[in-house]
């Protein structure tokens, strides 16, 4: 069967909302989510095909960051950093404050057990690593990164190695030391979006100017670097990139054409991909591995859009609420 039939697109519509699991609200939780539009953590209520967006749970948050649990999330309320789980938020407590973190963070990139992040302020051409246990919360010093120019578009990070890699806009791929040090990868790639696998051994990178898909190995001054795919139409301006939970594939969802693609590892091989009702920007793990979040909203009364890698996989869709009115 191919991708694109294997995929089916199904209404989301009955029971709960966004960001926690294991806590029972009336049915099961899939996730916490930050919706932009109302600047405030909401869940999602339901399991995909029957869930819907549940109302704010935390509201006047500026800015913030969900761990791939689902649970737990990073945020910025009226300009007090603090740590919050979906335990908090149901005991109307506000978490845990996190000293010295980085004024404005922009991107964000967690470890698979979401029990740390890393952050890039762009306001400080900064990164900081964040981590906690249950006893504390702990933000490193913040680390000013040199080397480049440019806008930074995207961020991946892997823990375990300690690897740090940063995509600029115009200038190309870096990858970061432990003192802040840019060292290039690619100064040839123009790279839309980027994903690393985990243990660091790979990135993947998106080049829009080459409208391929490249790999990298052997991350340092002179990397190993493979083109996997090439393709004008599909690869021409990917708008998100992702490893797949079974580590098999790589999922590409392309803004111009919007399609989402697979492609096979195994067998070397882009799918015809299917239509996206709306782009996605993301491929977020959001309560467990094998599901996807694929963009926040950007006015109130649109859906949001999973990707569910188990059903099928199945693409859905989870409506806003009922009497939210869009904008």
């Amino acid at each position: 069967m191919s991708f694109r039939t294997s995929l089916s697109l199904t209404l989301c519509g009955a029971a709960l909302s966004c960001f926690a699991q294991g806590i029972q609200v009336g049915g099961p939780i899939t996730g916490l989510v930050y919706d932009t539009p109302s600047k405030s953590l909401r869940q999602i209520l339901g399991l995909p095909g029957a869930a819907r967006l549940g109302p704010p749970l935390l509201s006047e948050v500026d800015w913030a960051s969900v761990a791939p649990d689902g649970r737990t999330a990073v945020v910025v309320v009226r300009g007090e950093a603090r740590l919050v789980s979906s335990r908090d938020l149901a005991q109307d407590s506000f978490g845990t404050p996190i000293p010295g973190l980085l004024s404005a963070p922009r991107l964000s990139c967690w470890a698979e057990d979401s029990t740390s992040l890393v952050l890039y302020s762009a306001e400080n051409r900064s990164l900081q690593w964040v981590r906690w246990n249950a006893q504390s919360v702990e933000a490193d010093p913040a680390m000013p990164v040199t080397g480049f120019e440019g806008d930074v578009t995207a961020l991946a990070a892997d823990k375990a190695s300690a690897v740090t890699v940063l995509s600029v806009a115009g200038s190309g791929v870096y990858l970061i030391g432990p003192s802040g040090a840019a060292t290039l990868l690619a100064p040839t790639l123009d790279a839309s979006a980027i994903a690393l696998e985990p243990g660091g051994q790979a990135l993947w990178v998106a080049d829009r100017a080459g409208a391929q898909l490249v790999q990298l190995t052997e991350l340092g001054p002179t990397p190993a670097s493979q083109v996997l795919s090439s393709d004008p139409e599909k690869l021409a301006d990917i708008s998100a990139l992702g490893l797949s939970f079974d580590k098999q594939r790589l999922y590409l969802a392309s803004r111009s054409t919007q399609l989402l693609y697979e492609f096979d590892r195994t067998a070397a091989a882009l799918s015809e991909g299917i239509a996206l009702d709306a782009p996605a920007d993301l491929l977020l793990p959001l309560g467990r591995p094998s599901l996807r979040l694929l963009g926040l909203r950007g006015k109130l009364g649109e859906p949001l859009y999973l990707l569910d890698e188990k059903s099928g996989p199945g693409l859905f869709f989870v409506p806003a609420g009922e009497g939210e009115q869009q904008q």
